[in-house]
């Protein structure tokens, strides 16, 4: 039989200790971030659009020119050769409308240069 009441001093250290490092953890994500907890598009909606296009393309530059597109925060993920899948925050009713804007948008970029 194991004796739990001789531990109880170290356990209540032990669970003091995890209280004030989460609080603290807390107290810094808030200073330096603006929110404790950052909930991706799983959690707080969005849209996400697949793009396939002829070339192999460089998702920073994707992801800089939907930011100068208004779409700031954007996720951006490489799929196989030339197809990449952005995730962005706004949520419309017209999503198709909105992956036809973001087109534009990189098709008129990629056309410039």
């Amino acid at each position: 039989m194991i004796n739990f009441l001789k531990y109880r001093t170290i356990s209540a250290i032990a669970s003091t200790i995890l209280m004030v490092a989460f609080v603290g953890v807390s107290v810094y994500r808030y200073q330096t971030r603006g929110e404790v907890f950052l909930y991706s598009i799983d959690f707080t909606g969005g849209t996400q659009v697949l793009f396939k296009f002829s070339t192999p393309v460089d998702g920073a530059r994707v992801k800089q020119i939907l930011a100068e597109s208004g779409w700031e925060n954007s996720s951006v993920r490489i799929f196989e050769n030339n197809e990449v899948l952005v995730r962005v925050k706004a949520f419309e009713g017209d999503t198709v409308g909105l992956g036809e804007r973001m087109r534009a948008a990189l098709a008129q970029s990629f056309t410039r240069k």
